[in-house]
């Protein structure tokens, strides 16, 4: 009785994505101008986007490259860039190619830029974007704030369908740093810090990525708030956010295993209360694998008062459990102590343990 539901449930979940897949396709045929010159053994399918035309060649029509180009050209689309600043009240949205647009914004030249990547089932406008990005401008020096919303290809109800749409964003955002370099907006690459939670770290890796491949040069840092796991535990570098992604990378983990991944990939991992059960989220226990969120959003929440000036004085130690039994004790001016968050010195790695408490700032224990 069991294994008939769980092959039903499967055919269903399989029929839908099928489903999904095949009325994407269609749908970028129909509504870029796709224009199809087939052979025997090859086919030259043409997308017209705007002032921009993007080509394709396959050894076979049914090949997975050219599907994912189709979806990729089509679904690019609908990822947005809204800048933020103190030149301005409210959000400026920036389109790629666009020159014009964005030379009329208030987008500051001699200012870093912050790239804000949520995760699934979020907007640009969710708590994770909004809090991250206010405080930014509310605290610190002069910043670009630039939130992705990419909410249409992560917002399926079927997980993996978002988590296969990071590489399509990954490389939209790819495009967009690059762009913005090339147009002297940014002065170097050195100015720009990406900060992903959840698929958004993802999405920041393969941004990188894109960057490297095209201007043979690495970004300066990407923030992996709780990377996510589903889709990316134990896949290769160049399926998941990476260390070598960028000059530095750091990592927050606080829902291991479960909603976040199992690996350290970054220079440093941050493992507060271990990466798993954060204070204040033990009822998550009750609940099934999806609804654990609590623990998983923590790690936004850590960063969030990092921006503000909290300070999590992070310790090497071997394990959490030997952390635990107070070997591993530190204070900021011990060696190898390390802060978590915005201000994390881009010299850090290893793991890093701490425990926090469950307040208003989540200080540390």
């Amino acid at each position: 009785m069991i294994s008939k539901l769980v092959r039903r449930r499967v055919f269903v979940v399989a029929v839908v994505f099928f489903s999904q897949s095949m009325f994407r396709c269609a749908t970028c045929h129909a509504n870029i101008g796709a224009t199809t010159d087939q052979s025997k053994d090859s086919r030259h399918i043409e997308w017209i986007s705007g002032s921009t035309s993007v080509s394709n060649y396959t050894s076979a029509c049914d090949d997975a490259p050219d599907l994912f180009a189709c979806f990729s050209e089509w679904d690019k689309r609908t990822v947005f860039f809204y800048l933020y600043n103190r030149g301005r009240n409210g959000s400026e949205i920036l389109r790629l190619g666009d020159l014009d647009q964005l030379e009329r914004s208030t987008f500051n030249r001699f200012a870093p830029v912050k790239i804000i990547i949520h995760g699934y089932k979020m907007n640009g406008f969710s708590p994770f974007s909004h809090l991250i990005k206010e405080a930014y401008l509310k605290h610190g020096n002069e910043t670009n704030v630039i939130v992705v919303d990419w909410k249409w290809l992560a917002g399926h109800h079927i997980y993996f369908n978002s988590a296969f749409n990071t590489r399509i964003v990954g490389e939209r955002v790819g495009e967009f740093i690059v762009y913005l370099r090339k147009t002297k907006f940014i002065k170097t690459f050195k100015s720009v810090h990406l900060i992903g939670f959840s698929l958004g770290a993802h999405v920041a890796g393969y941004a990188a990525k894109h960057v490297k491949k095209v201007a043979k040069i690495r970004i300066d840092r990407i923030t992996g708030l709780d990377p996510a796991g589903p889709s990316f535990s134990g896949s290769k570098a160049n399926l998941r956010l990476d260390n070598s992604d960028a000059r530095f990378v750091d990592v927050i983990h606080t829902c291991v295993g479960r909603s976040g991944i199992s690996e350290s990939i970054g220079h440093v991992d941050f493992y507060p209360n271990g990466g798993i059960d954060q204070p204040g989220c033990e009822w998550e226990r009750l609940h099934s694998f999806f609804l654990k969120n609590c623990s998983h959003e923590r790690s936004y929440h850590f960063f969030l008062e990092s921006i503000k000036g909290e300070k999590f004085v992070a310790c090497s130690c071997p394990k959490w459990e030997e952390f635990q039994t107070g070997n591993c004790r530190c204070n900021e001016n011990t060696p190898g102590a390390e802060l978590m968050g915005e201000y994390c010195s881009d010299e850090a790695t290893g793991d890093k343990y701490l425990a926090t408490t469950y307040d208003n700032h989540y200080s540390a224990a």
